[in-house]
Order: C-alpha cells, then structure tokens, then sequence
C-alpha cells in the first residue's frame, strides 16, 4: 500500500520560515492525514522524491516548495 500526499504550511514565524514541518498553521481541507504516527513507524516508510515521482509520472521536487507565502512539499509513504 502507498500513500501520496501533499504537506501545505502557511508559516508566521521566521522560525516557522526556516523549518515549514514546525507550523501547525494550515488551511481548512476535506481530507486530513495524520502523518506525525508515520514518521519513525516500522509499519510505515517515507518514500523518496524519486520514488514518488515514478509512482505517479510526474516529476516531484525534493522537500519544502515555495508559492508566495505557503511552503508545500510532496510526501509518499510505502507499507513496509
């Protein structure tokens, strides 16, 4: 099984700024993922920026990507 997100940030701080994954500051969605318990979870593995690529054909950028004021980045995550 593999999952495929995106990970969207809207951060305040310059501490925020430096490292998007601090801020809890996010949007309203339809669809929330929990991926604090994936992280560090022998049932669960972070897939690379090349490895997510492949699964859905596009190119992905590696990490945090700016648009203005929001930081984004592309996640996928592969049951071990």
């Amino acid at each position: 099984m593999r999952i495929v997100m995106t990970d969207v940030r809207r951060p305040t701080s310059e501490a925020e700024k430096n490292d998007p994954s601090r801020s809890s500051n996010g949007f309203e969605c339809d669809t929330f993922f929990p991926i604090d318990n994936l992280d560090g979870n022998d049932e669960w593995r972070r897939a690379s920026a090349a490895e997510v690529s492949e699964w859905v054909g596009e190119a992905v950028p590696e990490g945090w990507v700016w648009d203005q004021d929001i930081a984004l980045r592309f996640l996928g995550y592969e049951r071990r």
